[in-house]
């Protein structure tokens, strides 16, 4: 089998991407390539950094080339659905917290709108999850059950307009994909437990380790990433029903987008995130799978 290099959430930081790739063996051939790999994209290409336009030209470049897999992120959904007209105005609200998460991207193409529009016809190509015969990937979390619909309804896992309006709409299940695939397995906090997120919002749910079972845990015990301090109480007994996780007997799974920080590890024998932060003075991270079952720590490469 060709190798594959899973790369975390690049978020603009196009100087760093040149560098991994450069490390992990790609060159550039009118575009980067690998004579016997490939990398993918784990999604969140844009947004936060100060090279959008740069990251977007060599990732789509690698994959026009065949050099390189690209899955979507929350941040192209979110672009997307901030563009997106329908009735009454946007699928993503023009609120001020908002706008501030689309700014860099918005700043990158400040004077070529209409580029910025091509660029969003292109993101509205990439899959909301990748798998082969040896690993899957998405970009915050894997759901058995909602990935084996998507893959009756959408060829190639890739949004119709159709499953893009209806996921815009709260209460209905393609919402509730979007939220689990590209976001995170959350669950609300007792009444009145409360924490400030790396942005400094107020939340009222965690993320939780969606490959662990959450029976007989605590919320400070699945809270992910577990930096934080939140209340140490069993979780009630209403939530579980929800509890997906991922066997450690399943191909391996790679994900992002939870902002990691310190040194790259495994959150389980077949489950990796290699998203460590690189838009925070943090790490841009790749895993190097040769098709193995049991993944090894070794394996993780980054640039800083």
């Amino acid at each position: 089998m060709r190798g594959y290099d899973i790369i975390g959430d690049i978020h603009g930081h196009a100087e760093a991407l040149i560098r991994l790739l450069e490390k992990l063996g790609y060159r550039d051939h009118n575009g980067y390539e690998h004579p016997q790999r490939r990398a993918l994209f784990i999604g969140d290409l844009i947004d936060r950094g100060p090279e959008v336009c740069q990251v977007l030209q060599i990732v789509k470049r690698m994959a026009d080339k065949g050099s390189a897999r690209v899955i979507m992120g929350n941040h192209e959904y979110n672009i997307i659905c901030f563009f997106t007209k329908q009735e009454k105005g946007y699928l993503r609200e023009h609120s001020s917290k908002n706008k501030t998460q689309v700014k860099a991207t918005l700043q990158a193409f400040n004077n070529s709108p209409e580029e910025l529009f091509n660029w969003l016809s292109w993101l509205k190509t990439l899959p909301l999850f990748y798998e082969n015969d040896n690993l899957r990937a998405v970009h915050a979390a894997w759901d058995q059950h909602k990935i084996n619909y998507l893959k009756e309804i959408l060829p190639g896992g890739v949004m119709s307009d159709n499953f893009l309006f209806q996921s815009a709409q709260k209460d209905t299940y393609e919402h509730d994909i979007i939220e689990m695939l590209l976001k995170g397995q959350e669950i609300p906090l007792p009444y009145g437990a409360e924490y400030k997120d790396k942005d400094g919002h107020i939340r009222s749910s965690i993320r939780v380790q969606w490959w662990n079972k959450l029976r007989n845990k605590t919320y400070q015990e699945v809270l992910f990433p577990d930096e934080m301090n939140v209340i140490d109480i069993p979780i009630t007994e209403s939530l579980l029903n929800d509890d997906i996780h991922y066997p450690i007997d399943e191909k391996p799974v790679f994900f992002g987008h939870y902002w990691m920080k310190g040194k790259p590890r495994l959150q389980q024998k077949n489950v990796a995130c290699v998203d460590y932060s690189i838009a925070n003075s943090g790490k841009l991270v790749g895993y190097r799978y040769d098709g193995e079952t049991v993944l090894n720590e070794k394996k993780f490469s980054w640039v800083v």
